[in-house]
């Protein structure tokens, strides 16, 4: 498959910083002055890369209506300037005054690669992103066969609403708050969702399709941050780093696959039906797994791919803390700031392999609250 690499635009402009050593004693400013040393500091950084690959015969394909293949695709750019800082100091107070002038200390901290960025990033799992669009798909009709095995749980739910009420008339507890929780949770609720996913077969039924596209997604954030100190000629400077992230995370299937309006699988049923299997889903996603293998067996042919999209945020700052000896400091600062965004897009295929995700949010540790307590009871 043919690479492409755009022109990249990279952009780094140094200025030319120098120190002045004044003549006059008593730490002044004034008189005439010497250059003893000059340095090359970066000021602002710009960056723009990208890499694709090409499809051979793309027009073709798409005329003749076939799946479009994902293909490789990253994209990297980073932008970023630094502030004129201060340096400036006497060995003593009767000493011999230095001034940094053109002074841009902090932009070296800027200039990042893509991969020095993403090595900060938790690792994560686009194969489970892409197994979860594939499970979505196969999962698209009325799960029928789960239904009916959980008839009876049904009818129970629906007999004890009558002793519920009556329980509430005569001014009794309808029965424990983690029972009727749980029973609220993962009896009523599914319920609904039952029903309403029936009411949405019956009402399509007539739209027949061959081709499903779904993509499942999930957003990031985390963030690096260091404090160091460093002595240089009497001055003690403190410097604050700091890099944050946001990251959007996508799995895309596109598959041909027929999809029957009302669904009997009994390996999905059976763990469905398991006791506590939901609870094994919140890590180990047994279910999707499952549902995805099913995909596969019944996938006349499919397209998968994954990718996310990285912004993140740089900053650092130099602060006084203090000074060793009989140093003194007239101004000792600095900082600088920047944002970088890293794009990738990779082709992938569906995994039939459990993958592990913990799942717990808040309404979970409830659920999982409740229940501890209806086993200890």
């Amino acid at each position: 498959m043919p690479i492409k690499v755009y022109p990249p635009e990279v952009e780094r402009i140094y200025e030319t910083a120098s120190r002045r050593l004044f003549s006059t004693s008593g730490c002044v400013d004034t008189g005439s002055y010497t250059t003893p040393e000059t340095s090359s500091r970066l000021r602002s950084i710009k960056i723009r890369t990208a890499t694709g690959w090409e499809t051979p015969g793309w027009r073709k394909m798409k005329n003749n209506g076939a799946i479009l293949p994902f293909t490789q695709w990253d994209r990297f750019s980073l932008e970023g300037q630094a502030t004129l800082a201060s340096r400036e100091w006497c060995g003593s107070p009767t000493g011999n005054r230095n001034r940094w002038d053109n002074y841009y200390r902090n932009g070296s901290f800027l200039d990042k690669s893509s991969g020095e960025l993403m090595a900060l990033v938790d690792p994560f799992d686009l194969d489970y992103l892409v197994q979860k669009a594939a499970a979505s798909i196969y999962s698209g009709g009325w799960d029928a066969a789960t239904f009916l095995a959980e008839i009876g749980q049904l009818r129970r739910m629906l007999s004890g609403v009558a002793t519920k009420a009556d329980d509430l008339i005569r001014g009794r507890s309808p029965g424990e708050l983690h029972n009727l929780w749980l029973e609220g949770r993962y009896g009523w609720r599914t319920l609904m969702y039952d029903i309403r996913d029936l009411h949405e077969v019956l009402t399509q039924s007539n739209e027949r399709r061959t081709r499903y596209r779904q993509a499942k997604g999930l957003t990031v954030a985390g963030n690096w941050n260091e404090y160091v100190e460093s002595t240089s000629s009497g001055l003690i400077t403190g410097t604050s780093s700091d890099i944050s992230w946001t990251g959007n995370l996508r799995g895309t299937v596109v598959a041909d696959i027929d999809i029957p309006d009302f669904q009997f699988n009994p390996i999905t049923t059976a763990w469905e039906v398991t006791r506590l299997s939901f609870v094994v889903d919140w890590l180990l996603n047994v279910g999707q797994a499952l549902e995805a293998s099913s995909f596969l067996l019944k996938a006349k042919n499919y397209k998968a791919g994954a990718g996310y999209k990285f912004e993140f945020e740089l900053a650092q700052s130099m602060s006084h803390v203090g000074t060793t000896g009989s140093t003194v400091v007239h101004g000792n600062d600095g900082a600088c700031s920047g944002r970088a965004e890293v794009i990738s897009r990779v082709p992938m295929s569906v995994s039939a392999i459990p993958r592990v995700n913990l799942r717990l949010d808040g309404w979970k540790v409830l659920d999982l609250l409740a229940l501890i307590r209806q086993r200890v009871k």
